[in-house]
């Protein structure tokens, strides 16, 4: 008589649940415990961006600007740091390293992948910056800052998940710029600079209707990640408003993820044409 010792696969309740699209949470699930080895250092690293939101606040608190500027600063940055991305560091060095060549040979979307590790990744990274913020906010209320509280905040959280994904598709499209731009410290001066420039088109530093061109800077797909969140926040929108902020937000969506999609696709034959 023949024992088989051939061990026999059965699948747990995820597995169950999900069927072939288990890949997708298996991804997040290594992200988020990759991301955990360097959880002490990704805080320290959060102290730059504490320091950066205290100072912006204390010198908007000199000018006198009222409650509802500093609501939309404190509250603004505080909400922010769930939707930050800067996934192009990562993009862009499989490009410039060449290892883009192993993860084209994968049968799924390098675009809807990468998108999966990054949210996997800046889940646990996001949700420290938000309780360091909270830390601060509550500090400040301490200290006397007076700040608009309201039931709007529920509007705000939904439309966080469109605000990530605009987020990622324009990290995207920075980090394959690689593709066209081979020098590492070109690239990097690159990334510098759209740091620099997106931090002021959000409205994290200046209220985007305090800037001239403000009807220009509202259009942005920017716009989406701080500041029309934050007028619907404080009660400036009406419901009608608010709806074309959800739809303008889901068209940006659309725009930018086929317009990475293009400029991912020309960056390839590039890369094809001249043998990388």
């Amino acid at each position: 008589m023949t024992t088989n010792l051939t061990p026999v696969f059965t699948p747990n309740l995820m597995q169950k649940l999900l069927g072939r699209n288990y890949k997708w949470w298996y991804l997040i699930n290594y992200s988020i415990t990759r991301v955990r080895v360097g959880i002490l250092g990704d805080f320290i690293n959060k102290i730059g961006f504490i320091t950066t939101t205290v100072l912006v606040i204390i010198v908007w608190q000199k000018s006198n600007p009222g409650m509802e500027i500093i609501t939309y600063l404190l509250i603004g940055r505080t909400l922010r740091t769930l939707i930050d991305n800067f996934w192009y560091n990562r993009i862009g060095m499989l490009i410039n390293t060449g290892g883009i060549s192993a993860n084209l040979l994968q049968p799924n979307s390098f675009f809807w992948r990468e998108f999966v590790a990054s949210a996997g990744e800046r889940l646990i990274r996001n949700l420290l910056s938000f309780i360091s913020m909270i830390l601060v906010l509550i500090g400040f209320i301490y200290f006397g800052t007076r700040i608009i509280f309201d039931f709007n905040i529920i509007f705000v959280l939904l439309l966080l998940p469109v605000g990530f994904f605009i987020n990622y598709c324009l990290v995207f499209l920075v980090g394959i710029c690689s593709f066209f731009i081979r020098d590492k410290r070109d690239f990097m001066s690159y990334t510098e600079t759209y740091n620099a420039l997106s931090t002021v088109f959000i409205g994290s530093i200046i209220p985007l209707n305090q800037l001239p061109l403000k009807e220009f800077f509202q259009i942005l797909p920017f716009s989406y990640i701080l500041h029309h969140p934050m007028q619907i926040y404080l009660g400036k929108y009406s419901p009608l408003e608010k709806l074309y902020v959800f739809l303008g937000g889901i068209a940006w969506c659309v725009v930018l993820y086929f317009l990475a999609k293009l400029v991912f696709r020309i960056g390839l034959k590039r890369n094809e044409s001249v043998g990388l």
